[in-house]
């Protein structure tokens, strides 16, 4: 990143576009959550786990709201409607936690791949700070899917096969 500067910060471009969308999932993300670890908190280590990834968002987002004065801000529903879809923390029991699993991991999901695309567009921009940033948030995104996928699998059998 040699002079390590973006370019024109008002040039119109879809960086605002995608990085309110990726703002906007990790608070929504933040809501699913808590709503998982409230509806499965019999479950020893939903709760602590939620605890943290709860933290990481809050971390991602306030990481990333500086770079909003600097290539702006849209307003997104894409994650709304991403959470009335999925539905997370509505139900109790083996089944339902899978399901919340299986949710969430989209909605991770969805922020990893928007991180990929910001990568991308801080690397052309040669905006260091936003790319160390993003850097950053996509570490925790990794880590949240990570868990989410080894809880999935551990999870999935006993729910699937058992009748409820």
């Amino acid at each position: 990143f040699p002079g390590s500067q973006a370019s024109n910060p008002k040039v119109p471009s879809h960086v605002a576009d995608y990085l309110s969308l990726l703002i906007d999932v990790e608070k929504r993300l933040i809501d699913s959550l808590e709503a998982l670890g409230q509806s499965h908190s019999n479950v020893p280590d939903i709760g602590p786990e939620c605890k943290l990834f709860t933290e990481w968002c809050r971390e991602s987002i306030e990481l990333l709201e500086p770079f909003t004065r600097q290539y702006g801000e849209i307003e997104q529903n894409e994650a709304k409607k991403l959470e009335r879809v999925l539905d997370i923390g509505r139900e109790k029991g083996g089944f339902a936690l899978v399901r919340d699993l299986h949710h969430l991991y989209l909605l991770v999901g969805e922020c990893a791949i928007t991180q990929i695309g910001l990568i991308q567009a801080a690397q052309a921009l040669r905006d260091k700070e936003f790319h160390q940033a993003l850097q950053r948030t996509q570490h925790y995104s990794e880590r949240q899917q990570k868990w989410l996928l080894t809880r999935y699998k551990q999870a999935a059998p006993q729910a699937l096969i058992v009748p409820s």
